[in-house]
């Protein structure tokens, strides 16, 4: 239940997120989760135990870079832009091209 939170780039392992061939986005061996299951812009995204089959727990990579889970169809988002250590990260409507807004482009 750990916060997924944007940071300054530290090249500490805590920042080291593999895709995997199953969807899910992974680091210490966690699941990225999107909190409770919700499928609304503004749920919250956590560190959770895999759960096979989970679909909270499920990504793709969108066509412009965008991570979105499925079950929801939201996109990963850093909140208004945010540039503050420790915002916790959330799912948000994906951007279309005309308004980029505030989700991640994975690099």
């Amino acid at each position: 239940g750990n916060k997924i939170q944007i940071w300054n780039c530290n090249g500490g392992t805590s920042q080291n997120w593999t895709a995997e061939p199953d969807g899910t986005v992974r680091v210490f061996g966690k699941c990225l989760d999107v909190t409770g299951h919700g499928t609304t812009s503004g749920t919250k995204l956590q560190l959770w135990s895999c759960v096979a089959g989970d679909t909270s727990q499920r990504w793709q990579f969108a066509g412009a870079g965008e991570l979105v889970n499925p079950n929801s169809g939201k996109c990963l988002a850093d909140p208004a832009d945010s540039t503050v250590n420790g915002t916790w990260t959330e799912i948000e409507t994906c951007p279309s091209a005309a308004d980029p807004g505030t989700s991640w482009h994975v690099m």
